[in-house]
Formats: structure tokens, sequence, C-alpha cells
């Protein structure tokens, strides 16, 4: 159940994300740049690892999980941590709230249910 969970939660993220991308891709800055890299870009590619990560092997969930969940989790706690600071640094939602606020609730949101598959087995007795 857990599992439908952490696909659930990745699917909303890569929901909220795509406009943002697809924006950007159309010339439009809507993310702050890594570099050479919209941010955009790199939550979208995490958001897509751990969605991914409970369909490949057992040996290898736990490292494709922490590959999309640790950049995403981090560019949300950094870039929220500036917003409330008074520095805009993330694009708006809906009724103006930075997005970097939704994406950390999901980070949270996803190792918590990660926790959940991973670890929790239930006694049947």
């Amino acid at each position: 159940m857990a599992r439908f969970i952490v696909v659930g939660l990745a699917a909303i993220g890569l929901l909220g994300v795509a406009p943002i991308v697809y924006r950007h891709a159309m010339g439009v800055e809507t993310c702050p740049m890594l570099g050479p890299v919209p941010a955009c870009y790199v939550v979208l590619l995490g958001y897509m690892l751990t969605g991914a990560s409970v369909f490949v092997g057992v040996r290898f969930r736990t490292t494709v999980f922490v590959a999309g969940w640790i950049p995403v989790f981090s560019l949300a706690l950094m870039a929220s941590g500036l917003e409330v600071l008074g520095n805009e640094v993330c694009p708006r939602g809906t009724s103006n709230i930075p997005t970097c606020f939704y994406s950390l609730a999901l980070t949270i949101s996803l190792i918590s249910a990660f926790f959940v598959e991973r670890f929790y087995r239930p006694k049947w007795t």
C-alpha cells in the first residue's frame, strides 16, 4: 500500500513541476539556475527517480529513491528558508504561495511513505 502512496506523491510532484519546466523550456525564466542547469529540471528528475524507485529491484530501491529525494529535499529546504527570510527565489503557485513550500511538504511526506514501505512489516497474528 505504501508503494502506491510513494508513486502517487511522486506523481503529484511531477504534475506540479511539469508546467514550470515547460514554461522555462519555452523561454520564460520561471525557476532559478543552479549553475548552467535550471533548478526545476533537477526537481523534475528527482521526482521521477523517487517514483521509479518502487519499480526497481529491492536491492536498488533505496539507492534510486535517495538519489532523487536528496536533491529535491535540499532545494526545497534551502529555497523555503530563503523565502521565509524574504528572498523571492521560488516560482509562485496558487494563491501566490511559493512552490518550494509545497515541494518541502511533499518531500517530507515522500520520505515518510518510503520508510513505511521499506521498513514496516505488519505482523499478522
